[in-house]
């Protein structure tokens, strides 16, 4: 089999034309006005709350939705198509931020979002029902002052105020000042 120059250059072209639209469509691409195009309800604003949807749902995800909204507001937010097989007292709730909707085949209960994700969006924990590994997660406490912690709330039979943590050996006002926006006493930071 014999290959002549003029294959050769027109393999050449074939190639180098391939090349320019596969590299033109990103340069293209960038030249088009910047739009993103976020869903509704997925970013933090003033008045709203931040709510978790999971369980038996193609609509799982974490929720930024105007204060007072509901369980059936939260689903129609989220798309759910048939929500006349839940209890109407469950979609009648009213959800408060850091709560999480779990829906189990015909069932809804109402949660709480797990620590970490807290942390990550800013919620604070409830330092009267916080684990030890929950405390631990928050910058500025290691297991030590968690337990710490744990043992405070347990002897006073709960904490009433974050100030209540200066209490605590080794915790100053500067280590106070960085952790105290992580917790919360009664839903108060």
């Amino acid at each position: 089999m014999h290959i002549t120059k003029g294959q050769i250059s027109g393999a050449i072209i074939v190639v180098l034309i391939a090349t320019f639209f596969y590299c033109g469509r990103f340069f293209l691409h960038d030249l088009q006005p910047f739009q993103t195009m976020s869903p509704p309800y997925a970013e933090k604003k003033t008045g709203t709350v931040i709510v978790a949807l999971t369980g038996d749902t193609d609509h799982k995800g974490i929720y930024f939705v105007p204060a007072n909204t509901t369980v059936s507001h939260l689903l129609g937010i989220a798309e759910v198509a048939d929500t006349k097989k839940f209890d109407k007292k469950a979609l009648s709730v009213i959800l408060g931020g850091g709560e999480k909707v779990i829906i189990e085949s015909d069932q809804i209960k109402i949660g709480m979002i797990d620590a970490a994700k807290k942390i990550t969006l800013d919620i604070p924990i409830a330092i009267n029902s916080a684990t030890v590994y929950d405390l631990s997660l928050i910058p500025g406490i290691g297991k030590k002052t968690a337990q710490a912690i744990v043992d405070l709330r347990e002897k006073a039979g709960g904490i009433s105020r974050i100030d209540d943590l200066l209490k605590i050996r080794g915790m100053n006002n500067e280590r106070f000042r960085k952790i105290k926006k992580y917790l919360a006493v009664n839903g108060k930071t």
